[in-house]
């Protein structure tokens, strides 16, 4: 069984880093998880992850980017390299808790790894044509 490592050097970690992929705006989302995607020319790709605090607790928030990350680690040799990702979890509409229900974290409650995993490769893969589709338009105007 081959083992898959998600180094330090895989992170999105610097302000400048999150930055450059929000610049690219090539994105696609789902209603509750935007991804962002921009090429790194590096022979490997690197994932990043952003939780607002309107999601939930700090615990909460942390399981989120721990599914994130591991969905990212398990997945990374089926998406192309040299890409950064960055998912973002955006929380549209949150749920006003009544007195008849406790607050549950909102949508993210019953979020599971599958469902997370099911997520990274559909938003992977409308995020990768897109970018795609934007650097073929480049070089077709290159070419004239």
């Amino acid at each position: 069984m081959k083992r898959h490592a998600f180094k330090k050097r895989m992170r999105l970690a610097k302000n400048s880093d999150f930055r450059a992929v929000l610049a690219r705006k090539c994105s696609s989302s789902n209603g509750l998880a935007c991804l962002y995607v921009a090429e790194n020319y590096l022979n490997y790709s690197r994932f990043g992850v952003s939780v607002p605090k309107r999601c939930g607790s700090s615990v909460f928030r942390n399981r989120l980017k721990r599914l994130a990350r591991e969905a990212f680690r398990l997945e990374q040799q089926n998406l192309p390299c040299g890409r950064d990702y960055f998912l973002i979890f955006t929380l549209k509409s949150p749920k006003k808790a009544t007195s008849e229900s406790p607050p549950k974290c909102g949508p993210y409650h019953s979020l599971t790894f599958d469902r997370m995993r099911q997520w990274l490769l559909d938003l992977t893969a409308r995020a990768g044509k897109r970018l795609d589709r934007i650097q073929h338009d480049k070089t077709d105007g290159c070419d004239e």
